[in-house]
């Protein structure tokens, strides 16, 4: 919970961030030059008056503004001291007149106004940046304020859709991603998994079948041993019947029976269990024939 809400927060600080640094980024680059506005001229008395206003965000100098008709600098005063020329060669345009400002200081406003005895045209009056940042705009022309407005508006919010969506494509490649790593995981997870289980299964058969062949093996030599016992008392009664023809024959084969299994320690070959050694036998035998059918 606590990290989707720090991401919703990247996701939302970021645009704005860079929403802001964009409007700096145009503030700095585009509206950081002066501004020239050029008003409509308005007769007084016996002749007109035509504004210039010049806002300036940096240093001016060698501004050209045309005019038509012959002028003098006379006919132009300012509100602060700055320099005014009158141009001396107007070849071509003997019906105009060229007038260079210079020596505007950075941060300053200054207004010109210019006496003429007919009215002047938004149209009729020409400037030549010559190298100086300025945007010049004529008061006949200037557009609607709720215009610039609305135009800053969608462009702010194309912008801030256009980062957005970048942010948001990011972090859905990102999770798609992290999800992917995950099910990789899980999958290696699963295969490991699987192969314990496998292992597990083999071993198990691996000792059920040793168990099973200990035992097979164990039933074969119990009934080996039963045949070795038979063929024993075979011989032993077989000796013992040969002393019992000698004098005293009985107690002589009973004293040297006796005395061989003291010496060979076989006191288990004189017991009585033979039916259990016949059913080992009969099972023996199954073993044996099954395992040569498998």
């Amino acid at each position: 919970m606590k990290d989707k809400f720090i991401d919703t927060i990247i996701a939302t600080a970021i645009p704005a961030i860079a929403m802001a640094c964009f409007n700096f980024f145009l503030l700095y680059f585009f509206d950081n030059s002066s501004v020239l506005n050029i008003g409509q001229s308005t007769k007084m008395v016996d002749q007109y008056v035509t504004p210039i206003n010049i806002e300036a965000h940096g240093k001016i100098d060698k501004l050209r503004i045309t005019l038509p008709g012959k002028l003098t600098d006379k006919q132009i005063s300012t509100n602060k001291p700055i320099q005014v020329k009158t141009a001396n060669n107007n070849v071509g345009y003997e019906d105009y007149t060229d007038f260079y400002i210079s020596k505007i200081t950075s941060k300053s406003s200054v207004q010109l106004i210019i006496n003429t005895d007919k009215p002047l045209e938004n149209n009729d009056i020409a400037i030549d940046k010559n190298g100086n940042n300025i945007s010049v705009n004529y008061e006949s022309t200037v557009k609607n304020p709720a215009f610039e407005q609305l135009r800053s508006i969608i462009l702010n919010a194309v912008v801030y859709f256009i980062l957005f969506s970048i942010i948001i494509s990011r972090e859905k490649r990102d999770r798609k991603k992290k999800t992917l790593e995950i099910k990789e995981g899980l999958d290696i997870l699963k295969s490991q998994n699987d192969k314990l289980v496998q292992d597990q299964n083999n071993t198990i058969e691996r000792v059920k079948k040793a168990e099973d062949d200990a035992k097979k093996r164990q039933l074969l030599l119990q009934a080996k041993l039963h045949d070795y016992k038979k063929e024993l008392s075979f011989w032993r009664n077989t000796i013992r019947k040969m002393l019992y023809k000698m004098p005293d024959g009985d107690k002589k084969a009973e004293k040297l029976i006796e005395s061989v299994t003291d010496s060979l320690k076989t006191y288990n070959t004189n017991e009585k269990n033979e039916h259990e050694f016949e059913t080992l036998k009969v099972a023996a035998a199954l073993l044996r024939d099954s395992e040569e059918k498998s």
